[in-house]
């Protein structure tokens, strides 16, 4: 997985949550398991969510909600 700049588009492993899509979302789960998930949810389901935990703006984790638990927004 890449994280890209919004601004010039380019691939980026300097931003804050480059650690977070490629090595490890949170403490418990690994990124490619972490993956494997949100792409397992998303034909079962319709939706694939990661909520980011921020501090002061910054991320610091990726927590995958249970899809059926988030509202939808028609």
């Amino acid at each position: 997985c890449k994280v890209y700049d919004a601004e010039t588009k380019q691939a980026v492993q300097d931003h804050p949550a480059y650690r977070l899509v490629h090595d490890e979302p949170h403490s418990f789960t690994g990124a490619e398991d972490f993956r494997t998930a949100l792409t397992r949810d998303a034909p079962l389901t319709g939706y694939g969510y990661a909520f980011v935990n921020r501090v002061a703006g910054k991320p610091i984790a990726l927590l995958r909600p249970d899809p059926n638990a988030v509202p939808r927004i028609a």
